[in-house]
Protein backbone atom coordinates (compact mmCIF):
# COMPACT_ATOMS: atom_id res chain seq x y z
CA UNK A 1 0.00 0.00 0.00
CA UNK A 2 1.80 3.34 -0.78
CA UNK A 3 0.12 5.43 2.03
CA UNK A 4 2.92 4.23 4.52
CA UNK A 5 5.66 4.93 2.11
CA UNK A 6 4.49 8.33 0.48
CA UNK A 7 2.45 10.95 0.76
CA UNK A 8 -0.94 10.89 -1.50
CA UNK A 9 -2.88 13.10 -3.70
CA UNK A 10 -5.68 11.87 -4.41
CA UNK A 11 -7.92 13.37 -7.44
CA UNK A 12 -11.36 11.24 -8.27
CA UNK A 13 -13.71 12.89 -11.01
CA UNK A 14 -16.10 10.02 -10.53
CA UNK A 15 -16.34 10.96 -6.45
CA UNK A 16 -16.78 6.99 -5.80
CA UNK A 17 -14.42 4.62 -4.07
CA UNK A 18 -11.29 6.46 -4.62
CA UNK A 19 -12.70 9.34 -2.69
CA UNK A 20 -14.02 6.79 -0.09
CA UNK A 21 -10.64 5.13 0.81
CA UNK A 22 -9.06 8.56 0.86
CA UNK A 23 -11.43 9.36 3.57
CA UNK A 24 -11.23 6.84 5.39
CA UNK A 25 -7.53 6.88 5.77
CA UNK A 26 -7.76 10.64 6.41
CA UNK A 27 -5.89 11.37 2.35
CA UNK A 28 -6.38 14.57 0.83
CA UNK A 29 -9.26 14.15 -2.16
CA UNK A 30 -10.08 16.48 -4.70
CA UNK A 31 -13.55 15.88 -6.15
CA UNK A 32 -16.40 16.93 -7.67
CA UNK A 33 -18.88 19.02 -5.82
CA UNK A 34 -22.58 20.10 -6.01
CA UNK A 35 -23.28 23.42 -8.34
CA UNK A 36 -19.76 23.48 -10.02
CA UNK A 37 -18.75 23.48 -13.42
CA UNK A 38 -16.27 20.60 -14.55
CA UNK A 39 -14.32 23.59 -15.76
CA UNK A 40 -14.39 24.88 -12.16
CA UNK A 41 -13.26 21.10 -10.65
CA UNK A 42 -10.29 20.73 -13.31
CA UNK A 43 -9.36 23.70 -12.57
CA UNK A 44 -9.16 23.21 -8.99
CA UNK A 45 -6.71 20.43 -9.92
CA UNK A 46 -4.64 22.32 -11.71
CA UNK A 47 -3.98 24.50 -9.01
CA UNK A 48 -2.89 21.15 -7.09
CA UNK A 49 -0.85 20.29 -10.07
CA UNK A 50 1.10 23.61 -10.65
CA UNK A 51 1.68 23.27 -6.60
CA UNK A 52 3.13 20.01 -6.98
CA UNK A 53 5.39 21.71 -10.16
CA UNK A 54 6.37 24.09 -7.69
CA UNK A 55 7.79 21.43 -5.44
CA UNK A 56 9.52 20.07 -7.93
CA UNK A 57 11.18 22.85 -8.79
CA UNK A 58 12.31 23.58 -5.53
CA UNK A 59 13.44 19.71 -4.99
CA UNK A 60 15.62 20.53 -8.08
CA UNK A 61 17.13 23.06 -6.62
CA UNK A 62 18.14 21.21 -3.30
CA UNK A 63 19.13 18.56 -5.63
CA UNK A 64 21.72 20.82 -7.35
CA UNK A 65 23.12 21.66 -4.51
CA UNK A 66 22.82 18.16 -2.60
CA UNK A 67 22.54 15.40 -5.05
CA UNK A 68 21.98 13.06 -1.96
CA UNK A 69 19.14 15.09 -0.25
CA UNK A 70 16.68 12.72 1.07
CA UNK A 71 12.98 13.55 0.08
CA UNK A 72 10.04 11.89 1.17
CA UNK A 73 7.93 10.65 -1.41
CA UNK A 74 4.68 12.24 -3.27
CA UNK A 75 2.47 10.13 -5.23
CA UNK A 76 -0.54 11.86 -7.01
CA UNK A 77 -3.33 9.54 -7.45
CA UNK A 78 -5.48 10.52 -10.33
CA UNK A 79 -8.44 7.95 -11.49
CA UNK A 80 -10.28 8.08 -14.53
CA UNK A 81 -7.77 10.49 -16.24
CA UNK A 82 -9.73 11.15 -19.82
CA UNK A 83 -13.13 11.77 -17.56
CA UNK A 84 -11.42 14.81 -16.66
CA UNK A 85 -10.93 16.24 -20.46
CA UNK A 86 -14.67 15.30 -21.76
CA UNK A 87 -16.76 18.77 -21.64
CA UNK A 88 -13.99 20.96 -20.07
CA UNK A 89 -12.83 24.17 -21.44
CA UNK A 90 -10.16 23.96 -24.29
CA UNK A 91 -7.65 26.15 -22.15
CA UNK A 92 -7.97 24.26 -18.94
CA UNK A 93 -8.07 21.00 -20.66
CA UNK A 94 -4.89 22.00 -22.20
CA UNK A 95 -3.00 22.73 -18.91
CA UNK A 96 -4.39 19.82 -17.09
CA UNK A 97 -2.60 17.58 -19.92
CA UNK A 98 0.73 19.91 -20.01
CA UNK A 99 0.97 19.86 -15.82
CA UNK A 100 0.74 16.44 -15.85
CA UNK A 101 3.73 16.24 -18.77
CA UNK A 102 5.87 18.34 -16.79
CA UNK A 103 5.27 16.24 -13.93
CA UNK A 104 5.60 12.92 -15.65
CA UNK A 105 8.80 14.64 -17.05
CA UNK A 106 10.96 16.18 -13.91
CA UNK A 107 8.94 14.38 -10.93
CA UNK A 108 11.20 11.15 -10.35
CA UNK A 109 14.46 12.48 -9.28
CA UNK A 110 12.62 14.08 -6.71
CA UNK A 111 10.42 11.66 -5.95
CA UNK A 112 7.47 13.11 -7.03
CA UNK A 113 4.95 10.17 -8.99
CA UNK A 114 2.27 9.65 -10.98
CA UNK A 115 -0.44 6.97 -11.09
CA UNK A 116 -3.00 7.60 -13.53
CA UNK A 117 -5.54 5.15 -13.87
CA UNK A 118 -8.35 4.70 -16.64
CA UNK A 119 -10.69 2.34 -17.92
Amino acid sequence: MLKPLSDLIIIDPKFDTPSRWARENKIPVIHPERNRSKSDFVAEINESLSQTLNIIYKRQEILYDNPRHPFSHLTIVIDEVLALSEGTNKNIKDSFFSLISQIALLGRATKVHLLLVSQ
